[in-house]
């Protein structure tokens, strides 16, 4: 059965490298270190880094880090099974998508692919914020896929699923699936579907738990924390100076375009032979659907 054989391979690629090797820097040792801090009896609303606040992105992956080394014990691969579990909870979203726009033999392929390519391997191997953002972004595109075809209702945990991206990694884990919304119902001339949404509903119970933590990081003492979540660590991100960008996103424009190559092979191979095919079914709605999502979000 060649679902066993998937099954196998993708258990084999998540759960290879994670018990055998220490932190990985820069990152991995801060993120650990944060979670491990939540366990030493501090606020748990905010991310500290040697008992000092750290607020560069929202709690939610930390505390899943927490959760982990409470339950392992302190230890490097420990932590790790949290971005584990999130990488295989992608392949499971993506093989979900993948089944409804095609068939199982397609999410299957699709799954394939993405458990064996580079960004892939590195982030589900890397305990960080980037593995949660993309995790719940594959899910809240499920569910807004299961919603635009479907009962409204499926909008209900796509919001809540967005709500995860924020707590993941900020304001970004608001951008992808909003693009992908707009630029997919706008494409497809569903302009209603906006409606079928019930923004005025979703968006205030998304902003509540939001605007909670807003104001803990606004009352919280030695420092104004909420002017340095919002500003420094969100708008300034997206500025250019004179004397460069702000947060360390350093690299120019077009540095992406080197990246995305390496940082998708093997398959980007594939992917330059099947460009030509892929763009004579753009008007198809699995095509629609996919170019929505990669498209703006790349840009």
């Amino acid at each position: 059965d060649r679902s066993w054989f998937v099954i196998a391979l993708l258990l084999a690629l998540t759960f290879t490298g994670i018990f055998n090797h220490d932190l990985w820097t820069p990152d991995e040792p801060r993120a650990a270190e944060i979670s491990r801090e939540f366990l030493g009896g501090g606020h748990w609303m905010v991310p500290t880094l040697d008992q000092q606040p750290f607020i560069e992105k929202p709690p939610l992956v930390y505390w899943l880090g927490a959760l982990s080394l409470e339950t392992f014990g302190t230890r490097d691969w420990a932590v790790r099974v949290a971005g584990m579990l999130f990488g295989i909870g992608t392949l499971l979203f993506t093989y979900l998508i993948a089944e409804r726009l095609y068939d199982k033999k397609t999410a299957l392929g699709a799954v394939v692919v993405l458990s064996t390519t580079v960004a892939f391997l590195l982030r589900s191997h890397h305990f960080e914020t980037d593995i949660g953002l993309v995790f719940f972004v594959t899910a809240t595109a499920y569910f807004l896929l299961r919603a635009v075809n479907g009962p409204a209702y499926w909008y209900a945990p796509a919001y809540a699923f967005g709500l995860g991206a924020f707590f993941s990694k900020g304001f970004i884990g608001f951008a992808f699936p909003t693009l992908l919304f707009l630029c997919w119902t706008i494409w497809s001339d569903k302009p209603r579907e906006m409606l079928r949404a019930r923004p005025w509903i979703g968006i205030p119970l998304v902003m509540t738990p939001i605007v909670l933590w807003f104001l803990t990081l606004w009352r919280y003492p030695g420092g104004d924390l909420l002017h340095a979540f919002l500003y420094n660590n969100n708008f300034q991100r997206f500025l250019r100076s004179s004397e460069g960008y702000f947060g360390g996103h350093e690299q120019p424009w077009f540095y992406y375009f080197f990246q995305f190559p390496a940082q998708f092979f093997p398959w980007v191979i594939v992917l330059a032979l099947g460009i030509r095919w892929f763009w004579s079914e753009r008007r198809e709605t699995a095509s629609k659907f996919i170019l929505s999502w990669f498209i703006p979000g790349f840009a």
